[in-house]
Formats: structure tokens, sequence, C-alpha cells
């Protein structure tokens, strides 16, 4: 037995610290392409790269009259129009996984002609998604003060990357004219304050869980609906990554950030899970679904032991996997974006109606046997103080 719990923990921390040796690596990647993006933005020396050819075919030659303007010329030396960048001036702002760096193109007159979004770590189908649905022809013929004016909002089911998207670009254009309009998105807000009530229902939940036993339906049905419907936010193990890796600010995703701290401290000071148990809406969805039939598939325990192992095979091979550098999208590979059912490639909604429907034959399926975020989020409880103490 103690031979055994031995080799779990170092199971347990190969996995922990091989996560965060990942997620280190590709933050330190990232800064230096951010550091190199900031330099190249600044620098005088300007030429034409396939972002400016995009909007002017035409483009010859190239003057940078100032840090906000390029002025693109075409072969008759005729001026064609301007772009200008985003970045460095919005690096503060981010997505779901990272920066939206824009290049903004202007005609002769000075009206937009077009927005496109440079080189990210946004997931790509949110970026198709977002394109497709019109986001960056929002602004195309308007001034700089009709454009700073536009109240354009986010597009359900890519919210992180559209809202992020629209604030760099207002963020690059108000640095042109100071009549910016400061539009507070209250929808926006009331989305965050009631995944907050939900949030403190679940931590009421967990600390009280005989009082609020008769309670848990509504806590279920508030994570899938608030969480999962509405919000779109959930801990999966493409999003951490794409969190911590690219040093999202507090600020910018709170709610993402006050679930992912709860998570991981909770789990290490009491040994009890909570995200998974009383907070992940697909798990939350999968508990409900099985509600509809009692009845459930019986599994040997043999099977049950080799199931369970299941969660850490696969928590390990994605680690090996970003670690040689072998993937870099991982977001296909858990159920959870379904929830933003507009936006997600076929093979998530297929992983999750299968997940779904199997759980109302078998106990949450997905949550005890494939999970590689519950996989990681259970490391954190293994390695509690209380286990250390004990």
């Amino acid at each position: 037995m103690l031979f055994s719990k031995i080799i779990q923990y170092i199971f347990n921390f190969m996995l922990l610290f091989g996560a965060m040796g990942v997620v280190a690596l590709q933050g330190y990647i990232n800064m230096s392409v951010m550091k190199d993006g900031n330099r190249t933005e600044m620098s005088v020396a300007v030429t034409i790269d396939e972002d400016i050819l995009y909007f002017f075919p035409q483009a010859v030659s190239l003057n940078r009259i100032d840090t906000s303007w390029i002025e693109v010329y075409d072969k008759e030396n005729k001026k064609a129009g301007y772009v200008m960048y985003s970045a460095p001036y919005s690096n503060n702002i981010y997505g779901f996984g990272g920066n939206t760096p824009l290049i903004i193109a202007f005609d002769q007159h000075q009206k937009i002609i077009g927005t496109k979004l440079l080189e990210n770590n946004e997931t790509p189908s949110y970026v198709t998604y977002v394109s497709e649905e019109g986001l960056f022809e929002q602004w195309n013929g308007l001034t700089i003060d009709a454009a700073l004016n536009k109240e354009v909002d986010a597009i359900s089911g890519a919210t992180y990357t559209s809202t992020s998207v629209i604030k760099s670009f207002h963020k690059r254009m108000s640095l042109l004219n100071t009549t910016t309009n400061h539009h507070r998105d209250f929808l926006s807000v009331l989305k965050n304050v009631c995944a907050l009530v939900v949030i403190l229902f679940a931590l009421f939940c967990f600390l009280k869980p005989n009082i609020m036993k008769p309670y848990r339906l509504y806590l279920l049905g508030m994570s899938v609906i608030v969480l999962g419907v509405w919000q779109g936010i959930f801990l999966s193990v493409s999003g951490v990554y794409a969190g911590l890796s690219n040093s999202i600010p507090f600020l910018s995703q709170y709610v993402f950030f006050v679930i992912l701290i709860l998570s991981v401290i909770i789990p290490l000071v009491t040994n009890k899970q909570f995200y998974c148990t009383w907070l992940c809406p697909f798990g939350a969805l999968q508990e409900l679904t099985g509600k509809l039939n009692k009845r459930k598939i019986h599994i040997s325990l043999s099977v049950l032991k080799a199931l369970h192992f299941m969660r850490k095979l696969i928590l390990l091979l994605i680690v090996f996997l970003l670690m040689m550098g072998i993937v870099t999208d991982i977001s296909y590979i858990e159920p959870f974006p379904a929830f933003k059912i507009i936006s997600v490639s076929n093979f998530v909604l297929i992983l999750a109606g299968f997940f779904i429907l199997l759980s109302a034959f078998i106990n949450r399926p997905w949550c005890r046997f494939f999970c590689p975020t519950g996989q990681l989020l259970d490391t954190f409880k293994t390695i509690s103080f209380k286990n250390i103490r004990s």
C-alpha cells in the first residue's frame, strides 16, 4: 500500500509539474513574440507583407508618416490608402487565448475599407465564427469619428474573442481621436454578476452540503443555464493553458480566474473537489440527464479501475504533445465548448452529444473516466495539505 501511494504521488507530481512546465515555456515564447512584435511596430523600416497586400494588392511602396499612419502607394506612385496596426497599443487587451492584434486599412479619404486579425493564439473556430458573422466588416465605409461612435455588440458564442477585437479596434482608433464613446456594456456586467451569484451559491453548497442538499437541483440548473448556455464559462485544459500561458490579466476575465483559483485552492486546503462536483456546467448537464433514467448500466470493478486510469493517460498525453510541440490547438479534445454551439466544430458537438446521451445510462461518464481537466484538478486534491499531514 505504501509503495502504491508513493507511485501515485510521483505520477501526480509529474502531471502537475509537467503541465506547469508547458505553461511556462509557452508563456516565454509568447512574451518573446510579443516583444518582437512591439519592436516591429515601432521601427522606422516598413515592408510590404501579405497583410498589407490583402487590402492593397497594387501596393508597391510604403511611407510611415508617423506612428499612427502608414501610407500605401501603387506602381504609379499614387496614394492607394493607409494602414495602421493595433499593436502595441492594444497588447493589454485579451480574448479567449491571448492578444487580438489588428491591421486596419483606409482609403485615400481616410474611410475604413477593412479590418483583419493578425497572427494570434485564439481558438481557430472562434476566429472563423466571428469572421463569418461579419465582425471585421462592421466599421467599413466609416470615418474615424463614426467608427468610434458606432456601438458594435459582442457576438454570442465567441464573446471573449469578439469583445477583444472590438476593444482593440477602439483602443487604436481612440489614439487618432479624443472623442471616444465610452459605452458600458451593461449586459456584460449583468452576465458577470449572475455568474458570481452562481459561484457563491456553489460555495455555500460546498460548505453546507447537508443543509443545501434539497437545493442541488437548482444549482445544477443554474450552472447549465448561466455558466454554460448564457455565459460559456467553464474550466478546460485548453482554456487554462491559453489563459496562463498568455498571461491574461485577472481583470479582463475575472469570473474565469475566480473559478480557477477556487478550483485549485479548495482541493489543496480541504482535500475535496469543488469545481467538478459543484460548478462544472457540463458535469451538471450530465447529472441532470442521468436523473431521466434510474436504471444504470452495471460496470465491473476491474473495468472501473481501467476506466479511472484513462483520465490520467489522457492528461499525460496532452502534456506530452504540448511539450513536444506536436499540437497547439487542444480545444477540440473536450466537449465543454459545445455550450457555444454556433461556433464550435461538429466533432465537439458529436463528442458532447455522445456523452450526454451516455450519461442517461452511466453516471457522469465524461467526468469520471475521460475528463483531463478533472484529472488536473484532482491532482491538487491528491497533494493537498491534509494528505501531506497524514
